[in-house]
């Protein structure tokens, strides 16, 4: 079983444009998601002029080594997982994530100027698939004056302060763990990540 601790980063990507639509980066080193988005889309067109059709074969892991690239073919995007290994249970996720954002933002998609920030509600979503993943430090500040501020200081949300504040780079399976409150109990009481 893989840990979702091997996942780096992830990516959405308009199939059309090739303009990145929505990304969350857990680990590893900061990549232009523009960029690396424009150059997945190029290589994934590029692969299915080459190849003869067949079925619903077409590349899904470019495999780097050190870490591979999964991508995943949705009708209007690509999901991009930039992961250690490949396992039938990241896939599973990935593919799973890639119906459920073009599933919920359908309209939104179809009318999509470029603007990063419309699909950022979407981020529960991803720490739910992957709760394994540590919380950036970048988040730390922003969610623990939210989390004082908007949420009722309970026993249980003192102790998930402390978790916070004690061990900044600690991720939503280690906090539901030591505080008592599940990873879906987190996101949606909190929901500030």
């Amino acid at each position: 079983m893989t840990y979702d601790s091997d996942i780096y980063s992830l990516y959405f990507i308009e199939r059309d444009s090739g303009k990145c639509m929505y990304y969350q980066k857990f680990s590893g080193v900061e990549v232009d998601p523009d960029r690396l988005s424009g150059f997945i889309s190029a290589i994934v067109s590029f692969s299915e002029e080459l190849l003869p059709k067949m079925g619903d074969e077409w590349l899904k892991t470019i495999d780097r080594g050190s870490f591979k690239l999964l991508v995943e073919r949705g009708n209007n995007v690509y999901g991009l997982l930039i992961a250690e290994t490949e396992t039938p249970e990241v896939r599973m996720k990935l593919k799973h994530l890639v119906a459920e954002f073009e599933k919920r933002f359908s309209t939104k998609i179809v009318g999509w100027k470029g603007e990063l920030g419309v699909f950022e509600d979407f981020r529960n979503d991803v720490f739910r698939a992957f709760p394994a993943q540590s919380i950036l430090p970048q988040y730390i500040p922003e969610l623990l004056t939210r989390l004082s501020k908007s949420v009722e200081v309970t026993p249980k949300m003192s102790a998930v302060l402390k978790i916070l504040e004690e061990d900044p780079e600690t991720n939503l399976q280690e906090i539901a763990n030591r505080s008592g409150y599940s990873v879906s109990e987190i996101l949606e009481r909190f929901g500030v990540l």
